[in-house]
Formats: C-alpha cells, structure tokens, sequence
C-alpha cells in the first residue's frame, strides 16, 4: 500500500477495516491461524476470525501471490512464510554489515579488543616476587660437588708428583 494510505497497525484497527469491508483478510490453507483467533477469547479478533470464515478468504502458497493483493488485503501469515513468498526487502544497513563482515573487520576488531582487554587486566595485577632464603640444605650439594671437584684436583696432582719418571711415555 502506497505510504499516504493509512494502514492498520494492530489486530483491532484490522478488524475493524475489514468488518467495515475497506479490508480483506486472507489466511494461510492449512494452518492454525483461525484457530488462534478464535481461542485468543478478544472480542475484536473473533469478530475478525468470523469475517475472515464467512467470505472464505484464504490463500494457498502455490497460488500466484500478486493475484491476492488486487484488492486491499491484510495477509495473516508466518514472517517467515512471508519472506519465502515476497523475499527479504533490500536494507542499506544490511549490505553495510556484511561488507563488514566479508571484509574481516569485525574479526579485526574483535581480536584487538580481546587483546586489549586481556593486556589491559594483566598489566593491573600485581604479582609480588616470592623471597627465597638460601638453607644449608640449598648449599649442601653445591659444597660438596666443589670439595669432591678439590679432592680429585688434589689427588691427581699427587699422582703426577709422586708417579716414577719410567712411567712417563712423554719423558725425554
């Protein structure tokens, strides 16, 4: 419907467009939606399901869609059905965000922010150096390893001292 037209923007404006007969109201064939009306127990929306039953508005998703709308018609139908039957229409918005998407910025922007963030917490902690204190169990093995180091520097200088010239290859 062209803009300037008003259109009813709730159940109660649309039932009463079409009970004053400016309107039709179609349904889907073998759906639940009359149903729902008629359980829904508002005045309004029985009156609406009653009108939509007495002249046999309905419509079957294998018809040709645009035969229905020659009239002002009201459509009752799943927004999903919809979009199967008129497709989505084109938002600038839309064609914005999956630029952004197929671009990779959103990744990008992602990644550097869960870097930030995770910087920005690690850099706020405060880690405090544990103090070590040196035992003499630390140093025991260290000690030894230099004494046991000594004693055999020791014991082959005694060996080289004491050991007979006849032995030396090396002894000119």
């Amino acid at each position: 419907m062209p803009q300037k037209v008003p259109v009813p923007n709730s159940f109660e404006e649309l039932s009463k467009a079409v009970l004053s007969g400016k309107y039709k109201c179609l349904t889907p064939i073998g759906t639940i939606d009359r149903d729902l009306l008629r359980g829904s127990g508002i005045d309004y929306m029985m009156k609406l399901r009653e009108a939509i039953e007495n002249n046999d508005w309905k419509y079957s998703l294998a018809e040709n869609f645009a035969d229905l709308l020659d009239d002002p018609a009201a459509i009752i139908a799943a927004r999903k059905g919809l979009k199967l039957l008129l497709g989505s229409p084109p938002k600038r918005v839309n064609d914005v965000i999956h630029g952004i998407i197929g671009l990779g910025l959103y990744e990008k922007w992602l990644d550097e922010h869960a870097f930030i963030s995770t910087l920005r917490k690690r850099l706020e902690l405060q880690h405090e150096e544990p103090e070590f204190q040196l035992t003499l169990q630390d140093l025991k093995l260290p000690f030894f390893v230099l004494f046991g180091g000594y004693a055999f520097a020791f014991g082959a200088l005694l060996l080289e001292v004491l050991s007979p010239k006849r032995l030396n290859i090396y002894y000119s």
